[in-house]
């Protein structure tokens, strides 16, 4: 399997790398940094493998309809957040929300914007929340509990490759396949639930 290691550059100036960083702050275009920024990026040209986060897999899916509310729950986004994604994050995305009753409000930080165009993001199959309820998704009380239910629901989705968040991240290799344990991504996964959809191919 080929694979290409560019290694990523937070921009230092972000919050999320400094101790100003505020987890209960109102929503930003630039407060939330991901995972796929803080360290090696693998591009795989081997779709067989399908492996943890920061894991490259292109998709034949073109980026074609937007994230909207859904009938259970109003969506909302950070500046820049509301980009083009592709119909199976869509479908995945609202069958999620949909399957929690206690959820009626989502905020989006992230589906394109802030990623390389070569990563899950970038390609449309991926999308960062970091409220729900108007909480902010985070490792204590009301925020945990949120990210929990969120979490849970995406990895009863079949198509999900990947989940990340306080709650702890998850990976498998098959749709509806068995989830494993996935490394610590350090302090952004406490402040947003990600999830993936398996690329088509």
């Amino acid at each position: 399997m080929e694979q290409i290691i560019i290694v990523g550059h937070p921009d230092p100036s972000d919050p999320i790398y400094n101790n100003n960083y505020d987890p209960g702050a109102a929503p930003s275009g630039n407060h939330e940094r991901h995972e796929h920024d803080e360290g090696p990026r693998h591009y795989n040209t081997e779709p067989d493998d399908i492996g943890g986060p920061g894991v490259f897999f292109p998709t034949t899916e073109a980026r074609t309809v937007h994230i909207t509310s859904t009938a259970h729950a109003s969506v909302r986004f950070d500046p820049n957040a509301d980009r083009l994604v592709t119909q199976s994050l869509l479908t995945g995305f609202n069958s999620i929300i949909d399957s929690v009753n206690n959820i009626t409000s989502i905020n989006i930080s992230a589906t394109t914007n802030g990623h390389d165009a070569k990563s899950n993001h970038g390609v449309g199959n991926a999308v960062d929340i970091n409220y729900a309820n108007g909480v902010h998704i985070g490792t204590t009380g009301e925020g945990l509990a949120l990210a929990t239910v969120l979490e849970n629901a995406a990895k009863a989705n079949d198509n999900i490759r990947f989940v990340e968040g306080p709650m702890g991240n998850f990976v498998r290799t098959t749709p509806g396949g068995e989830w494993r344990p996935s490394g610590d991504l350090g302090p952004s996964q406490n402040t947003h639930v990600h999830f993936e959809v398996f690329p088509k191919r």
